[in-house]
């Protein structure tokens, strides 16, 4: 139950002119941390034409290319951060786009390190350039990432991380329509100091780091994603998808941290209408510790969604 969402939109014409809208967007679900059932901010923003203020998804990611998975987390490698931010988008023509985002950031130091537990800081917020294109088939989205990550270990001058270090990255994602109603989405990521920016990733330490000769380094890293969606018929689905995400961890960080991780998923889906959807699928884990440690982690699981909505056509 705790993956359930609940979301509420308002909008409404402004006072100098009734046809240009505010809108205003909430959305909550369950998931928080350590297991507990309870309350989780997801999205709320407000926007007006191409002004955007709040907390959304980044506009490093893409959440249109997300494949198509029972499982609720996704892969491990797509960017799946939401971010307070303020944005702006200009429309060029009918199929392009451009935009900036200024979005908080956060620097996700290591647990610890032989000089002590680093407290992450950062000089500046984390900037973000994007482009999009759009037409019937699908659509292609390029953005670009500028950060500062350090920090500073307390009690300690030499190892002082006030100094901070660039971080950047690129992301390459898109949805596109094959024959036959199909669809194959993917996202490419590669970078140094954006490992927060990953699903699931932020807290596990591996945005900076130091190198062999003890000065600070942005952690280098990438990640590929890709699903396949096969529309067997009106209700009937199936999709394939596989995430790899690899993070190399400098020198003075513990073996125990993450390096790379292989996902994959297959499943059967059934929906017999707009408001209700059931399948099963199998899902493949695998995680590598830097120190050559590995899990695997398979299953199989089944599962449910009804969708409360109310659609204009019903």
């Amino acid at each position: 139950m705790r993956p359930s969402r609940f979301s509420w939109e308002v909008r409404e014409g402004t006072l100098a002119d009734s046809k240009k809208e505010v809108k205003i967007y909430f959305e909550f679900d369950f998931l928080s941390n350590y297991d507990r059932n309870s309350f989780r901010l997801r999205q709320f923003y407000a926007q007006y034409r191409n002004f955007l203020a709040g907390q959304t998804w980044s506009a490093f990611s893409d959440p249109d290319a997300f494949p198509d998975t029972l499982e609720f987390e996704g892969p491990p490698g797509i960017i799946g951060l939401r971010n307070p931010q303020f944005r702006y988008t200009q429309p060029l023509g009918k199929h392009h786009s451009v935009g900036v985002s200024v979005e908080k950031s956060g620097t996700d130091t290591p647990f610890s390190t032989q000089f002590g537990v680093p407290i992450g800081t950062q000089k500046w917020p984390d900037l973000v350039g994007f482009y999009r294109y759009e037409n019937k088939y699908g659509h292609i989205h390029a953005a670009a990432l500028f950060r500062n990550v350090g920090g500073i270990v307390p009690n300690e001058e030499i190892f002082n991380l006030a100094r901070h270090t660039g971080g950047f990255g690129a992301s390459l994602s898109g949805v596109w329509g094959v024959p036959n109603k199909n669809n194959v989405v993917f996202q490419l990521v590669i970078g140094k100091g954006i490992s927060n920016y990953y699903n699931d990733n932020f807290g596990l330490g591996t945005d900076v780091g130091f190198a062999a000769d003890q000065h600070l380094v942005a952690t280098p890293t990438g990640s590929g994603t890709f699903g396949y969606t096969h529309y067997w018929n009106k209700i009937l689905r199936s999709t394939v998808s596989y995430g790899y995400l690899q993070i190399n961890s400098p020198v003075f960080d513990p073996g125990t941290t993450y390096h790379v991780s292989h996902y994959a998923t297959g499943n059967l889906i059934v929906q017999p209408s707009v408001r209700y959807l059931f399948g099963a699928e199998y899902i493949y884990g695998s995680l590598e510790r830097k120190d050559g440690f590995k899990w695997i982690a398979p299953r199989i699981q089944a599962s449910m969604t009804y969708y409360i909505n109310r659609y204009p056509h019903e």
